[in-house]
């Protein structure tokens, strides 16, 4: 199994990630994820909708302190979630995390 790991640069002016980071692509059963912030700022997880993994909040822990694996029931496709600053959610991101993504690259309507 392999572990990817987000690195998320958390400032006052925004949260950061590498641009290959905006969409992460999990195979179900083989790939697990794990947060890593730069400094020593605090995040929270929050899926918009539906969750790949056991929970659609995150919390600081949660995210960064153990490697989380896609449930075996969740779906294939697209999981929008925000990543926030603890204590200030009007700093935030919209990053994406695809399960078993095609080997095209995309799926059909953008999901």
């Amino acid at each position: 199994m392999a572990t990817k790991v987000i690195r998320v640069d958390v400032s006052p002016e925004g949260i950061r990630l590498d641009r290959a980071d905006h969409a992460v692509g999990l195979k179900r059963g083989r790939d697990k994820v794990r947060w890593a912030v730069l400094g020593p700022q605090r995040i929270e997880i929050e899926f918009e909708n539906d969750t790949p993994f056991d929970a659609r909040i995150l919390g600081h822990e949660a995210a960064t302190g153990r490697d989380n694996q896609p449930t075996a029931e969740c779906a294939r496709g697209r999981y929008k979630y925000t990543i926030y600053e603890e204590g200030n959610r009007g700093n935030k991101l919209d990053p994406h995390i695809i399960i078993d993504p095609p080997s095209s690259g995309g799926f059909p309507g953008g999901g």
